[in-house]
């Protein structure tokens, strides 16, 4: 990653995203038929939300992705850096997430466990609330998060 631009989610979280319910429009995506390869010309990508394609996940940036998750889910989320005589790093704040202690070197590192974990909590309150399983991740065919239900 160039030190001038923002980080892409990855495809795991490009997966988890769109299951979610992830639908705002992007450049980038990861393209299921051509091995998961990451849509990054820009004579090729072009904005949108790649989502609706079954074959494809919309491949934001995290930062755009942490934003979604303030904006449509309403989880007030962070980074904060830590300097202390014997810590320095980045380290994640969130509501649920108080007892998190990893402190990360930088912050691309802190910025996508956060997602990481956000993305878990969604994962499980969804299977929780609607008993919803990996393989309902898996099935692009049948997927309920491919409905408008929620």
């Amino acid at each position: 990653m160039n030190d001038k631009q923002l980080q892409l989610v990855t495809f795991e979280q490009a997966k988890r995203l769109k299951a979610l319910g992830f639908d705002w429009e992007t450049y980038n995506f990861y393209d299921k038929l051509q091995d998961n390869l990451l849509c990054l010309n820009p004579l090729i990508c072009f904005i949108d939300n790649h989502n609706k394609d079954k074959k494809k996940y919309s491949a934001p940036t995290v930062a755009l992705a942490l934003k979604w998750f303030r904006d449509v889910k309403n989880i007030d989320s962070g980074v904060e850096r830590i300097s202390h005589k014997d810590k320095r790093g980045w380290y994640l704040i969130s509501k649920g997430f108080e007892n998190y202690t990893d402190i990360f070197e930088d912050y691309e590192s802190v910025e996508s466990e956060l997602l990481n974990e956000l993305v878990r909590y969604e994962l499980e309150k969804l299977e929780r609330d609607k008993h919803i399983t990996d393989r309902d991740l898996e099935d692009k065919e049948h997927s309920y998060f491919d409905s408008e239900s929620y």
